[in-house]
Order: structure tokens, then C-alpha cells, then sequence
């Protein structure tokens, strides 16, 4: 019996009767099969930015972009910031700060003070051990609400943020649960390092890691500036491969704090496009309202290719093949019925079936498997978007706007929903 099980029995249990005898009632279901937490980059993140009110909007939102998912997914703030600060409050910082422009001073402490202390050998082990602990917190009164739980825990980091989780699960030695059954694209990107298994970062031997409570299945980088952190370490046998299943990097093309993982993973990744990122169309409420209908009227649909959900999902094709859309991007237009994504190969845009059959994915998944792709299997990291209108603003404008763009973002809930709908370990199995 695991300790979710033995938590359970004890949350069920009551005293009742004279005798005193034991009663187990039943647990309360658990209405989710999917958890994601957030994690937030530099700056405060409380109530008075919203930050705890958008994360939860985010659960909403996901909901109505995926009304017929099988999967419910709960979004579930993570804050470090506060008691990091609380910390640099009781070292001798404080008494240094001269008087004078107080606002331009807590702006530049709330926010860029945030970076300093990470680089900081004393302050970076106290952050890794405060942030693993906020997660491991965070997972047990999850799972003291929800005993039930059974289902994948996933992480969306943004900014400063990506780098703590990814260093944490670079350094999170034990095993994957996941791994033994899914294969996804860390597994692959092991295979073509020829890497039997996982290793510690060398680089970071002086943080003293604690382990997460949970294992993480996919990490979800947005505005990430890893790449760049990575680079100035100096790996020179290659970057260490985090604890997870799936990793994917999604940055605003204007966002200028946002670098590319893939070079990192591989050189020949530099020769490649970048994959643009999903798009929700307008024609989705249309389909929305068509299937809330079937389902109310006794009907069973479940999602299929064509829907919007999983449009952008492209099979690649065998080298050598007449159709090349190596030059063809995603329209960068929400009005747009079909986006075609890249694999840096030969890749006809997957045709699309009569809807309501379930048989579809799995037609797809099979094809994918008979593909022989020489760029891992067309399976790409990072991901690439240009919110709608962002064009028609300044240069500076859209700089500083582009960094906070991803929150509340429906095209990267879009793409969470779609990694969670076709099942990743087969998507993602590397040809035999």
C-alpha cells in the first residue's frame, strides 16, 4: 500500500457508534486526472498582481477551449518571491539602501533583486530548497483535497521561474514512474545522445537538492531565458536533461528575454525552421456548439483530427517524398481554418477524416510510427507565436508587452490540451 492509498484510508475513516468502531465513508472523487502547477518568474506575484486570480482563470479557460476533453486539468499557483524576500529582509541589504526615489528602488528590489539573489551562491541554494518545498506543499494539499488523485502532474514555468524548475528536475534523481510505460521527447532526445541514463549537473554540485514529492510529466517553458543561462555555464558534453517525460520551450517571437533550447539539444537544429505554435480558430465555437449538442441530445463525440483542438498536428513525411513545405508557415491570422506545423522535413499537412470516429487517432499514431525521420523523428522542443495586433505596436511597446503575453494565453492552453488529448508516449516513440 503506497502512501496515497494509506492517506486516503485515514482521511475516509470515522468513529462512530458506542463501541467506537472504525468506519471508512467514501473518499471524494476526484474530478481531475491532470495537474498543472505555475510557476512564476521574477517580481512579486500575489493577490495585487493577480497572480493567484489569473491562475485560476486559467482552469476556467482551459474548460471552454476543450469542452469535450476527457481531460479536466487544475492549475495551481506556485509563489516563491514573498519568502525569498522575507529571507533577504534579515541580512544586512536593508541597511545598506540609501534614502531617495523609494518606488524606483522596491521596483528594482521586487523585481531585478530577484536575479541577483539566484546568482548568488549563499542565496540560489536557499531559492532551489524554498521552491521545491512550495511544489511539495502545493502536491500534499492537493492530494489531502483529492486522495483519489491518480492522474499526471505537469509544470508551466515562466521566465526566471523555467530555470529553477529545470535545474530542480536536472538534479531530481529518482525515478520517473512515467518513464516506464511512455516514451516522450526526453526519451528520445537520451537515444540520440546515445544515454543510457540520467546524470546530476556537475555545474550546480554546490546546491544541496531535495527531492520532489511527485514526478513531472511534461514542463512547459514560456518566455524562458534557459537557453541563454545554459550557454554562459559552458556545458561542453552537453546540457543535462531534466526529470520528465516532455519538455517544450514556447517564446513570443518579440519577447527578448526568450532563447531557443534546440540548438542546445542538437546542432542540427540550427538548420531547421522553427515550429510555430497552434492556433485556436474562430471556427471553433461553431464545432463547440455542434458537439455539446450531440453529447446533450444521448449522442457520443469524442474529439477527432479535424477538430480545432488538435489542428496543427501534421504527420511527417518520408524523406524523398513529392510534398515539401519547408517554406510554408502557419498563418499568423486567429481567422485562419487550418494551420500546418512544421518538422524541419518534408511535411504534407495531415488529411483530415470524417469526424466522430476514435479510430482516427489511432490511424495517425501509426503512420507517425512508420515514418523514418532523421532529425529526431521530426519531434521538435521549441515553439514559436505572435499574438494577433502585437505588429501594429512601437518596437518598445511590443518589447515590453511580450514578456508578460503568454499568461491567459489560449493558443498555449490550446497546445497543453493537445498534448494531453493524443496520448504523448505514442506520438512521441522513436521509429524502430
Amino acid at each position: 500500500m503506497n502512501n496515497n492509498e494509506i492517506r486516503g484510508q485515514i482521511s475516509g475513516m470515522t468513529l462512530a457508534g458506542e463501541l467506537g468502531m472504525p468506519q471508512f465513508t467514501p473518499m471524494p472523487e476526484c474530478q481531475y486526472n491532470h495537474v498543472v502547477f505555475v510557476l512564476h518568474g521574477i517580481g512579486k506575484h500575489d493577490e495585487s498582481t493577480s497572480y493567484y486570480s489569473n491562475v485560476e482563470k486559467m482552469s476556467k479557460k482551459f474548460d471552454g477551449l476543450n469542452p469535450c476533453f476527457d481531460n479536466k486539468v487544475k492549475f495551481i499557483a506556485i509563489e516563491w518571491h514573498e519568502d525569498l524576500h522575507k529571507k533577504l529582509e534579515e541580512s544586512q541589504l536593508e541597511s545598506v539602501r540609501p534614502g531617495g526615489v523609494p518606488s524606483l528602488r522596491n521596483f528594482v528590489k521586487d523585481n531585478f533583486m530577484d536575479l541577483l539573489l539566484w546568482a548568488s551562491p549563499f542565496y540560489s541554494s536557499f531559492l532551489y530548497t524554498l521552491v521545491t518545498c512550495k511544489f511539495n506543499q502545493a502536491y500534499v494539499t492537493f492530494m489531502d483535497h483529492y486522495p483519489n488523485f491518480k492522474g499526471k502532474i505537469s509544470i508551466l514555468a515562466h521566465s526566471l521561474g523555467s530555470v529553477i524548475i529545470y535545474d530542480i528536475l536536472c538534479n531530481h534523481m529518482r525515478e520517473n514512474q512515467w518513464a516506464k510505460t511512455d516514451s516522450g521527447n526526453i526519451s528520445l532526445w537520451m537515444k540520440m545522445k546515445d544515454m543510457k541514463e540520467r546524470c546530476r549537473d556537475e555545474k550546480m554540485k554546490h546546491i544541496e537538492w531535495k527531492d520532489l514529492y511527485f514526478d513531472v510529466y511534461n514542463l512547459y517553458l514560456i518566455g524562458s531565458p534557459l537557453a541563454m543561462m545554459l550557454g554562459v555555464r559552458g556545458y561542453s558534453d552537453g546540457i543535462p536533461i531534466p526529470n520528465c517525460i516532455n519538455i517544450w520551450n514556447i517564446y513570443n517571437e518579440h519577447d527578448p528575454v526568450a532563447y531557443l533550447i534546440e540548438p542546445l539539444i542538437d546542432k542540427r537544429f540550427t538548420e531547421q525552421p522553427v515550429q510555430p505554435l497552434p492556433r485556436v480558430s474562430k471556427r471553433r465555437r461553431h464545432r463547440k456548439n455542434k458537439e455539446l449538442r450531440a453529447q446533450n441530445s444521448g449522442g457520443e463525440l469524442r474529439p477527432s483530427l479535424s477538430t480545432p483542438e488538435l489542428r496543427g498536428l501534421s504527420a511527417p513525411a518520408v524523406p524523398g517524398s513529392e510534398s515539401n513545405s519547408n517554406s510554408s508557415e502557419s498563418s499568423e491570422d486567429d481567422s485562419s481554418e487550418t494551420i500546418t506545423i512544421q518538422t524541419g522535413v518534408n511535411t504534407p499537412e495531415l488529411t483530415m477524416m470524417e469526424e466522430g470516429s476514435s479510430h482516427q487517432a489511432s490511424l495517425y499514431l501509426q503512420r507517425t510510427k512508420r515514418l523514418n525521420i532523421s532529425l529526431f523523428a521530426g519531434i521538435r522542443y521549441d515553439y514559436r507565436f505572435k499574438p494577433k495586433g502585437i505588429r501594429t505596436l512601437t518596437e518598445i511597446s511590443s518589447i515590453l508587452s511580450a514578456h508578460s503575453s503568454y499568461w491567459l494565453s489560449k493558443h498555449i492552453l490550446n497546445f497543453i490540451g493537445i498534448n494531453l488529448q493524443l496520448d504523448p508516449s505514442e506520438l512521441h516513440k522513436p521509429n524502430e
